[in-house]
């Protein structure tokens, strides 16, 4: 639980990468785009240790990613997806039926509803409203190890 919450700010990350350059195109150089994606890694991932490799620290990891160059704002998926999931496993504890009976239809309606009609189908709260995903990290914290 620990690794996917280190993902999810990890998507964070990128997604506000994204979004940033790709909404201000003029100007966007390279240098420019490795010191807005370092401004990101301090952000979201400070942890982050590149052992003196120079090129990543100065921001030039976003480079390594081909999903910035083949699918630009794919990363959101893996984001939403994982707060989902975390509130189908924090139903599972208490109901074990109803989450796999929520989980069941979500997957079944696919994509034949709108993103708020699915979630709302499948008993989820939506991930882009105030305080879900705060709501969500708060419910799994007894269930993180720490210690490590």
């Amino acid at each position: 639980m620990v690794n996917a919450l280190n993902q999810l700010c990890y998507e964070c990350a990128v997604d506000e990468f994204q979004h940033e350059v790709i909404g201000n195109p003029d100007g966007m150089t390279p240098q420019r785009m490795c010191d807005i994606w370092h401004s990101k890694e301090q952000k979201y991932v400070p942890w982050r240790d590149y052992d003196g490799n120079a090129f990543f620290e100065q921001g030039g990891f976003w480079m390594t990613k081909m999903h910035l160059f083949m699918g630009p704002l794919m990363y959101i998926e893996y984001g939403l997806a994982m707060i989902c999931a975390m509130q189908y496993y924090n139903m599972s504890k208490t109901d074990y039926e109803a989450a796999w009976e929520n989980y069941y239809r979500f997957c079944h309606l696919g994509c034949r509803l709108e993103y708020r009609d699915l979630l709302k189908a499948g008993n989820l709260q939506c991930p882009f409203d105030s305080g879900v995903v705060k709501r969500v990290v708060d419910m799994i914290r007894p269930d993180l190890d720490l210690s490590i």
